[in-house]
């Protein structure tokens, strides 16, 4: 009897003791998790639950997940300052996360989208294809979801990061990460304004490299978008297809990525133009004059040549300007200056070198038709003033050697209606 209590308490305190070891065993693993245990603030739970990182019924996130979701969020990548940025706006130590630590990709995308107190995530400051490539291998899946909210962010002013993206490069290299959905994501950059009305295609920053990386993405929707978005009009009455003088264009580009479309597109624009009382309204470029249609290049002459707020595109340039319009124009040079002429303040608003460099595309025709123009003013004190004024003899000597043979005929019309004008034309008897 005595040996069966005893057997009966060792097994007793066996299975104890088992249980013990057991629950030790269970505390220790716990310990383990001790650090990460305490990061994890269990009241935030419920509204965790609702950020991407919740999985699926499938495909449950483990607790795990949610302690390493917290501890990313104390990571000093993640703190903003006082503006509201983080360590990706400073553009310091952006590169020192391991893409084998398994935090570096929730890190990122917590990191990533934030915004400063100017509503510009570190994409607005400074992004280049390198960095793009480092993030998206760190990011992985998830890299192409992270991008495209970054991307498509609007800062204060409603610029998004292509605002100021110039390069090919940088388009490809986020074009590359957003992959399917760049055609998406682009055809809306493309149609985005911002405070000012601007649209990307506005900046004259941009050249025919990104333009065509913008095309080549969006695919057979090109022309479609690209005509919306080249006839939007910024604040100031503008559209992207081309700034005024601007020295170079960018009007052979997008008339390739129309295709047929270019017509109806720079056609619509020209009777636009023509609307405005702005001069800076006026595109003066090859490309867009030859790709016009009868009727919106009508529109377009009477914009060169009618005087707007003081002012006529066709004699109130520069040197440089004036000469560049009639490159423009090029086999409709003559047709448009001698219309000019004709009107009411042509040859009077003439420059002596404007009036040299009209004769000269003139050719043969320029004396008949200056002394037609001589006879269609009929403001004799304007033509007084302007032709002679303070450089009397400079504009006789240049208007007798343009008339030529017709100066005597010149002279009698203007003689017949002011009589009193000096110089060599009151000379002659």
């Amino acid at each position: 009897m005595q040996i069966g209590k005893i057997n009966s308490f060792n097994l007793n305190f066996v299975q104890n003791n088992a249980k013990y070891q057991q629950a030790k065993s269970a505390a220790k693993e716990a310990n383990k998790d001790n650090t990460r245990a305490k990061a994890l603030n269990f009241s935030h739970l419920y509204g965790i639950k609702n950020i991407s990182f919740k999985g699926s019924y499938d495909n449950p996130v483990s607790l795990n997940q949610l302690i390493d979701l917290e501890i990313a969020k104390k990571s000093p990548h993640v703190k903003q300052n006082a503006l509201g940025q983080t360590q990706f706006h400073e553009y310091e130590n952006i590169r020192n996360l391991s893409p084998c630590n398994k935090l570096s990709p929730i890190i990122l995308k917590l990191a990533l989208p934030l915004q400063d107190k100017d509503g510009c995530t570190f994409a607005h400051y400074s992004l280049c294809p390198e960095d793009i490539e480092y993030y998206s291998k760190i990011l992985g899946d998830e890299s192409k979801d992270v991008f495209k909210k970054v991307v498509t962010t609007l800062d204060n002013d409603c610029n998004t990061i292509f605002h100021k993206i110039f390069t090919s490069e940088g388009i490809n290299a986020i074009a590359n990460t957003l992959g399917d959905s760049s055609s998406e994501v682009f055809e809306q950059i493309l149609l985005q304004q911002n405070y000012m009305g601007n649209t990307i295609l506005h900046n004259s920053k941009i050249d025919d490299d990104v333009i065509k990386v913008y095309a080549n993405r969006l695919g057979s929707r090109a022309p479609e978008v690209f005509k919306k978005a080249l006839l939007i009009k910024n604040d100031k009455g503008i559209m992207p297809i081309c700034y005024p003088y601007s020295g170079y264009t960018r009007n052979n580009t997008y008339k390739e990525i129309l295709g047929n479309e270019a017509q109806d597109v720079f056609s619509y624009a020209a009777q636009e133009f023509s609307k405005s009382p702005k001069r800076d309204n006026i595109v003066i470029d090859k490309t867009f004059i030859e790709s016009l249609d009868d009727a919106s290049f009508k529109q377009y002459k009477k914009q060169l040549i009618e005087e707007r707020k003081g002012e006529i595109i066709i004699s109130d340039g520069t040197d440089y300007e004036i000469k560049y319009l009639a490159a423009a124009l090029g086999k409709k040079a003559p047709e448009v200056i001698q219309e000019f002429l004709s009107g009411k303040y042509g040859l009077v608003s003439l420059s002596t070198e404007g009036m040299k460099f009209y004769a000269e595309i003139l050719g043969d025709s320029a004396s008949d038709i200056f002394l037609e123009a001589i006879k269609n003013i009929n403001y004799r004190p304007m033509l007084e003033y302007k032709l002679f004024g303070e450089s009397e003899s400079e504009r006789e000597v240049v208007l007798s050697e343009i008339l030529g043979d017709n100066t005597d005929e010149a002279l009698k019309n203007i003689r017949c209606k002011k009589p009193t004008i000096k110089g060599i034309f009151n000379k002659q008897k």
